[in-house]
């Protein structure tokens, strides 16, 4: 087979020095003795007995590094013990190589493990069977070593240190962040000081999350999902204006394109399921990229792949939906929430079942289609996406609206009890899929307290938001206060990135991400909905000013666009709205009616 060589597509990664770090805690262990254990696993069952600081080193009174003397370890009191451990704290989540500067005999063991918490007092390093540990034999002498093989994401660092025959001086253990360059362009500013942190954190977040590729987590498996993705490059078109960093990671994905039109559940990959509703994902960030960027390069390389797709999804329509694929490659997931993560019902469907997730976003994807071919000037095949959009919206207002709950159900074809879910509800509005007066009804119902639906978690917030900001007048208020709500959460329980549930490390069985690329999410709507810029044609050639002027009294900040900076400042005083717009000379912009009352 011909191999072919291409460019890198993305910038390497920039390496910066160690990260200063601090010894939080320190004593010995005791290992029990488990034949065909991990280290990651040894470490996380070896029993831990704290000491002060000044019982096992001698001659500092440090607990910084890097140390330029050294932390010198003395004797050991206990006699019995197996070995040292150290915790380590980076101060704050970190991605890069660890690094590690010592002295020690030949043959001492340094076991290390990495996490994101200290829920458990120590470093969670085995988790459900996954492993987050190296370890590391020494050599005689003075030595530095930087583990270039293994990229790591955490906040955390514990080693367990064995085999110490005499000397043993700690220098530094740390990570060396390797960081995808890139310059925040974008900017904002509001009178609460608490909505300015959330957007910094969610830069940090985003940025944390971008390597080769956009990745859902830089902890765990560090994986490009398409659903993940789409959140994080509508962030990053705001707050960094990198296109080609999203239009490289969108480029992989499409080459995980299998002969039934779905892609493979994360790139580059083999994994034996795959996720209908993350294959939608990818062709509705397609047309993001257009819209935001104005290229079209990608999306001519893209269209027979995105034709493909579509062909094998509507050669499965049934009365006018898109029946959920049959066998066990497909995963019928749409969030971590009860009902929505595959398991309700069946992985492996043998009976037909409409979902309505996938139906919107599968009339979603059909419109975006129209866009993208328009674009492409296939006129016929754009209409025909057009017009099957309205075929697949009309039949998910006829099939899945329940009268006596007066909300959307969540699947027909399953023989269970009725499910109704925020998400369903908040899709079927993004797709335009109901009559006005249910999407009044819909918004109102999303906002309601005691509503008695599978609530919304972070990562599809997005279209919970988006939905409910079809009314900003109505429901602006409740979004930014949700926004705030949550997302200050995790910052007052000590988060440096947003986590990936809004339960942290508890959930998945101790497995929660605690920096979670598809969470920088109020970056987006901090600037496209509280300064108030999306853009109507590609690449802002013609953008919309329109901001939300109900839930605070001024913002101010810079959205960056391939043409330029747009910089925009308002005010709300006295019943009057007042606002600056600068913006590049190629591009206008449609003021709202806030305006009307004052000057722009």
């Amino acid at each position: 087979k011909e191999t072919v060589i291409s460019h890198r597509p993305v910038p390497k990664l920039t390496m910066k020095e160690s990260v200063p770090a601090r010894i939080v805690a320190q004593g010995v262990f005791v290992r029990m003795k488990q034949n065909g254990y991990s280290t990651a696993r040894l470490m996380q069952t070896d029993y831990l007995s704290p000491l002060i600081f000044s019982a096992l080193f001698s001659g500092s009174d440090s607990y910084s590094l890097p140390s330029a003397q050294g932390c010198r370890l003395s004797d050991q009191s206990d006699k019995k013990a197996d070995g040292v451990y150290l915790v380590i704290d980076l101060g704050r989540e970190e991605a890069g190589y660890f690094t590690l500067d010592l002295a020690a005999c030949a043959g001492t063991i340094v076991e290390i493990g990495y996490g994101q918490h200290l829920d458990d007092l120590r470093v969670r390093s085995y988790v459900g069977g996954r492993n987050f540990a190296n370890r590391y034999i020494c050599k005689e002498g003075r030595q530095h070593f930087t583990h270039y093989t293994t990229r790591l994401g955490g906040r955390y660092i514990q080693l367990h240190i064995s085999n110490i025959r005499d000397v043993f001086v700690l220098y530094d253990a740390s990570i060396k962040p390797a960081e995808y360059p890139v310059t925040i362009k974008g900017a904002f500013s509001s009178p609460n000081a608490l909505w300015n942190k959330i957007y910094e954190v969610g830069i940090r977040t985003l940025h944390l999350c971008m390597h080769e590729h956009y990745e859902d987590t830089p902890w765990r498996e560090q994986a490009l999902y398409s659903m993940d993705s789409r959140n994080q490059a509508l962030c990053g078109y705001y707050c960094f204006g990198d296109y080609d960093f999203a239009a490289a990671s969108f480029d992989l994905l499409g080459k995980g394109l299998e002969q039934d039109g779905y892609l493979e559940l994360c790139a580059p990959a083999r994994v034996p399921i795959t996720i209908p509703s993350f294959s939608m994902a990818w062709i509705l960030e397609l047309a993001d990229h257009m819209l935001y960027s104005g290229a079209t390069d990608l999306v001519q390389r893209s269209l027979p792949l995105v034709k493909a797709m579509l062909d094998a999804y509507t050669a499965n329509q049934k009365e006018g939906l898109l029946l959920s694929p049959r066998g066990s490659r497909y995963w019928h997931f749409y969030e971590w929430a009860e009902g929505l993560d595959g398991r309700l019902g069946s992985h492996t469907l043998d009976t037909d079942r409409w979902d309505a997730p996938l139906n919107a976003f599968f009339a979603m994807v059909l419109e975006a289609a129209a866009r993208m071919f328009q674009t492409a000037g296939m006129d016929e095949l754009a209409r025909g996406y057009a017009g099957n959009a309205e075929t697949v919206k009309q039949a998910i207002n006829e099939r899945f609206w329940d009268e006596g709950e007066q909300v959307f159900q969540t699947y027909s074809g399953l023989d269970q009890p009725g499910h109704y879910a925020e998400l369903t509800q908040a899709l079927i509005l993004c797709a335009g899929a109901c009559p006005a007066e249910r999407a009044a009804l819909l918004r109102k119902r999303l906002a309601e307290p005691d509503h008695k639906m599978v609530e919304t978690t972070l990562s599809h917030s997005y279209y919970k938001f988006e939905a409910l900001l079809q009314d900003p007048g109505c429901y602006a208020s409740f979004v930014f206060q949700k926004i705030e709500q949550d997302w200050s959460y995790m910052l007052y329980h000590g988060a440096t990135s947003f986590w990936e549930t809004i339960k942290g490390s508890a959930d998945f069985d101790g497995g929660g991400s605690l920096c979670h690329g598809w969470s920088a999410i109020p970056v987006y709507f901090y600037q496209a909905y509280i300064l108030g810029i999306k853009p109507l044609e590609p690449g802002f050639r013609s953008f919309k000013l329109d901001p939300v002027v109900s839930v605070i009294d001024k913002a101010s900040g810079r959205v960056p666009t391939p043409y330029g900076d747009l910089i925009v400042q308002w005010e709300h005083k006295n019943g009057q709205v007042s606002g600056r717009v600068t913006h590049p000379a190629v591009s206008s912009y449609l003021p709202s009616d806030v305006f009307k009352s004052g000057a722009l």
